[in-house]
C-alpha cells in the first residue's frame, strides 16, 4: 500500500503466535488496506546434534520456518488473490 511505504511503519510479531499474526494482518488491512506483498524471512538457528536437541528447540524450528510461512501467507493470501497478486 502507498500510504504504508510513505510512511513507514514497525511492527513487533511473534511468528509462533497464530492470534497474534491474526492480529497484526487485521491492524495492518484495518490501516492500510490488504496486504499486497509479504516477504517471509524470520529464522533462527538452534545448532545442535540431534541427539542433544531438545524437543522444544526442534518445534521452535519448524514453527518459525515452516509453520509461520504456512500461516502468514494463508492469512494474506485472499487479499493479494483479490489484487491479482
Amino acid at each position: 500500500n502507498a500510504q504504508f511505504a510513505e510512511n513507514g511503519a514497525g511492527k513487533v510479531l511473534d511468528v509462533r503466535d497464530g492470534a497474534a499474526i491474526d492480529a497484526l494482518v487485521s491492524d495492518i488491512e484495518q490501516n492500510y488496506g490488504p496486504v499486497l506483498v509479504l516477504v517471509n524471512n524470520a529464522g533462527i538457528t538452534k545448532d545442535n546434534l540431534l541427539l542433544r536437541m531438545s524437543e522444544e528447540d526442534w518445534d521452535d524450528i519448524l514453527n518459525i520456518h515452516l509453520k509461520a510461512v504456512y500461516r502468514l501467507s494463508k492469512r494474506v493470501l485472499k487479499g493479494m488473490t483479490k489484487a491479482r497478486f
